[in-house]
């Protein structure tokens, strides 16, 4: 998947060299169901993180804003509109051209 490849280790070697802690989250389906999300806000709540990376295609990038919107919001994802809710966290996305096909990989970070 991505996170074996070599610019996926640049990033991360790149957050943690910025005084940053790194956890990867991956495994998101290439058309991202809620146990996706779900999965994320978990392992980001037991991370205590401050921020989400979301790299790869539009299945990571669509699941790291559902996982901050959930991390933060209660109620059902599917009760949501973009339009409606502000987030409280940052997101950071990072876009690749899908022609890889490499799993969808988020990165959650936290300030050491």
């Amino acid at each position: 998947g991505l996170a074996r490849l070599p610019l996926f280790k640049k990033i991360v070697a790149s957050l943690q060299t910025s005084g940053l802690e790194v956890e990867v989250y991956h495994g998101i389906h290439k058309n991202p169901v809620k146990s996706d999300v779900l999965g994320g806000v978990e392992q980001f709540k037991k991370s205590s993180c401050d921020a989400v990376v979301g790299i790869g295609g539009g299945a990571s990038l669509d699941v790291a804003r559902a996982i901050v919107l959930k991390a933060h919001h209660g109620g059902d994802l599917f009760d949501y509109e973009d339009s409606k809710v502000r987030n409280k966290l940052d997101t950071i996305k990072i876009g690749f051209i899908d022609y890889l096909k490499v799993e969808n990989t988020i990165i959650f970070t936290k300030i050491k």
